[in-house]
């Protein structure tokens, strides 16, 4: 693997890459996923993986081939379309994962606790988070998943303050009973 990427780099590159003060180093990213970044969590939370598919077809159907660079954009667009829809089919296995475990469940709280997880996951998987834990859920979601891919280090969660105030706002606003499911997320979510 090693000397297939060694093979793309200039001399330049592979100089820095290899030299004792590794000043430009190229092994870490290609051997340990990108890290040091933070996602758009904000346009995650109000548009979906539905909203981020629709942008990508929506860009893919405009895009003309007498742009030069027709091929690069349209390879980006469609990779944007099979991870979105990787993400969603990743999620419902999780929904029907939890509705198969409510309908084995014999505690009825356990039951009502795995039935909310399942209309959770299933909200989350394309839509827009309508409650805190749902927007939680997602958040978990979308590190998860770039930490499968990239191999897990050093992500950013960003500013969560702002992208998660107003719909914790919202759901709060509610009833009593959504703070008291606030703080149990607060909770998990703290703890993991």
């Amino acid at each position: 693997m090693n000397e297939m990427i060694t093979a793309t780099l200039d001399q330049d590159q592979k100089n820095g890459s290899h030299m004792g003060e590794k000043i430009f180093q190229t092994n870490n990213y290609h051997f340990a996923g990108i890290g040091h970044f933070a996602m758009d969590f904000a346009k995650l939370m109000t548009q979906g993986f539905d909203g981020v598919i629709q942008q990508a077809e929506d860009a893919l159907a405009k895009l003309s081939k007498r742009d030069p660079e027709f091929a690069s954009k349209r390879d980006y667009y469609k990779a944007t379309l099979i991870t979105q829809n990787a993400a969603k089919k990743y999620i419902t296995r999780y929904a029907d994962l939890a509705n198969q475990m409510a309908a084995n469940e014999s505690d009825e709280t356990r039951k009502q606790e795995l039935s909310a997880m399942a209309e959770n996951c299933y909200q989350i998987a394309g839509g827009v988070p309508q409650t805190f834990w749902q927007a939680v859920q997602l958040f978990n979601f979308a590190t998860t998943l770039t930490q499968i891919e990239g191999n897990g280090h050093s992500i950013s969660y960003g500013r969560m303050d702002q992208w998660l105030h107003p719909i914790y706002l919202a759901d709060t606003q509610k009833t009593a009973h959504r703070k008291r499911s606030f703080l149990n997320c607060s909770k998990c979510f703290t703890s993991r």
